[in-house]
């Protein structure tokens, strides 16, 4: 592994963190356990390799920080890279810890805002009331003049001091180690260094807070019809890279509430999803509990908008085709609706794929609708998708993670919610509410000056075609890509032939000679007739040893 030496004691660190939960296997492929010499933990018995081993990845995933729990929240998506195990532990990574001092948190807070705190804020706690591994979050009372519907609390996010240093050296030794995976017979199938990125653009997304403000503004306009949910109102104005500030919602879990049946809220919630998933097209992945409050009015608050997904319109159309064909149980529509959202690769056997998706289909055709799991079925699907070589969009897995959070919380405000027939039942309006989105001016004007184009360019272009091929002048071309590697195989493929060739011809001529009487003997036999048949054992043996060890047929 090459790593800068500033990154080394890094490095160190994470080696010895992860060989103390018994990971050391897992250093060796990737030369890191040598980074922590002497340190050996013995190899886990069979029967923890599963849930125990999981359960030990969380805990040093937590343990070594903030990019790490990034990396096993965004490792919670990928169902194709991990079995289920992991991926259940995984998505209960929490990132609360320990607060900074707010005497280096003032000074952040100074700094982005360019003036004392006083200037800003009426009153600040300095205890703060949430703090995870990004950032902390302090309630404050803002200047009269700051807020023009009277100073409310607030709740300023500021991002911890000294993160983006720790940050840049844990994404150096992260994306060393991708590369060296991606050098093996695992990599070959994963696209680690690709996953190395993912995870770099979310954390630079993430420790932008103005990011988190305009999300949170744009689902606010989103969720505005909803009149029982709630998303808190971000000051952008006032917002930096460093720091956040809020209206502060006062609420309660709902692991906290009184469980009386909420119909009205869980329908809503459900709802404004399906609104930001199928209209929208950008949706607040992260509805775990710990994000979701019933506040004082008993609305549903809605918090932390860091991890925002957004899909293009294509994707929004086929999403759509795959739920409802997944609320039918139409095994052949899901299949074709997966396959038209993927990019199948060479392995793709669309009868096979469709088998197994109707499989999973099958298992769920005794279920009722209101039991349904789509979360899991997504997951699931994307799976079976992999495992036939088609390649899902990023999008697609962060829905699923989102689906398998959302639903407990729907069924928990109204065990009796059947969130299927409600996406059902919305099908037509949501598709109304896609077209007359995109029957706008703007669009419009766009799609009269493509057809414009088009209509004026396909006479001339045509007449062009008919004329060169009326005068034997039409030449079509085609273009290979890779066609190095194709000249290199039917290269290499034309050299065997020719061994092949050759070698048959020493046998079939040695053969021959074995009857010519004249010349030299050896062991009774013409010596050019026991050469050549030497020569072709030599020339077989190297032909076939190249085929079994270098082209591995």
């Amino acid at each position: 592994m090459l790593l800068r030496p500033k990154y080394l004691a890094r490095a160190r660190q994470v080696a010895g963190v992860l060989i103390g939960h018994g990971f050391e296997d897992v250093l060796a492929t990737v030369d890191l356990g040598r980074l922590v010499p002497g340190r050996r933990r013995p190899r886990r018995p069979p029967q923890e390799l599963s849930h125990e081993r999981a359960k030990h990845l969380r805990l040093a995933l937590q343990e070594l920080g903030p990019t790490y729990i990034k990396l096993g929240q965004l490792l919670s998506t990928r169902s194709d890279l991990l079995p289920l195990p992991y991926i259940d532990e995984l998505s209960q990574l929490q990132d609360r810890v320990e607060s900074c001092e707010f005497a280096r948190v003032k000074e952040v807070l100074e700094s982005e805002l360019g003036q004392p705190l006083a200037e800003v804020f009426e009153e600040i706690e300095e205890t703060p009331v949430a703090s995870a591994s990004l950032a902390q979050v302090h309630r404050a009372r803002l200047r009269p003049d700051l807020w023009v519907e009277g100073p409310p609390q607030v709740a300023v996010k500021v991002l911890k001091p000294g993160l983006e240093a720790n940050v840049e050296t844990d994404l150096a030794i992260l994306k060393e180690v991708a590369r060296m995976v991606s050098r093996s017979s695992y990599g070959e199938r994963y696209d680690f260094p690709g996953l190395a990125a993912q995870l770099e653009r979310t954390l630079t997304a993430e420790m932008d807070l103005r990011n988190e403000a305009r999300n949170a503004e744009r689902l606010r306009a989103s969720l505005k019809e909803f009149t029982h949910l709630r998303v808190p109102q971000h000051m952008v104005a006032l917002s930096r890279r460093k720091v956040l500030i809020s209206e502060y919602v006062r609420g309660s879990r709902l692991s906290e509430a009184d469980g009386r049946r909420r119909p009205e809220l869980a329908d809503e919630l459900w709802r404004g999803y399906l609104k930001q998933i199928l209209v929208d097209g950008a949706f607040h992945c992260d509805p775990h509990p710990g994000n979701v409050l019933l506040d004082e009015q008993g609305r549903v608050a809605l918090l932390d908008y860091g991890m925002v997904a957004f899909l293009s319109r294509e994707t929004q159309l086929r999403l759509m085709a795959l739920l409802l064909a997944l609320a039918e149980r139409d095994g052949d529509r899901v299949a074709e609706a997966c396959a038209e959202m993927g990019i199948p690769g060479p392995q793709f056997r669309e009868r096979r794929f469709k088998g197994d998706v109707g499989a999973l289909a099958a298992r769920y055709s005794g279920v009722s609708m209101g039991e349904l799991p789509l979360g899991k079925v997504v997951q699931a699907l994307v799976l079976i998708s992999f495992r036939h070589d088609i390649q899902i969009p990023s999008e697609m897995m962060l829905l699923g993670k989102t689906l398998l959070h959302l639903e407990p919380i729907c069924r928990q405000l109204d065990p009796e919610m059947d969130p299927v027939a409600t996406m059902r039942e919305m099908a037509v309006s949501l598709l109304g509410q896609q077209i007359s989105r995109d029957l706008n001016a703007p669009r419009l004007l766009a799609v009269g000056l493509e057809l414009r184009s088009l209509l004026s360019e396909v006479p001339a272009n045509l007449r062009r075609v008919l004329g060169r091929a009326s005068s034997n002048e039409l030449r079509l071309g085609v273009q290979i890509d890779k066609t190095e590697e194709l000249q290199a195989a039917i290269q290499k493929v034309a050299s065997r032939i020719t061994l092949g060739l050759i070698t048959a011809a020493l046998i079939v001529g040695s053969a021959l000679l074995l009857n010519v009487e004249a010349g030299m003997q050896l062991w009774g036999y013409p010596v050019f007739a026991m050469v050549g048949f030497i020569l072709a054992a030599g020339l077989g043996l190297y032909l076939v040893g190249k085929i079994i060890l270098v082209d591995k047929y």
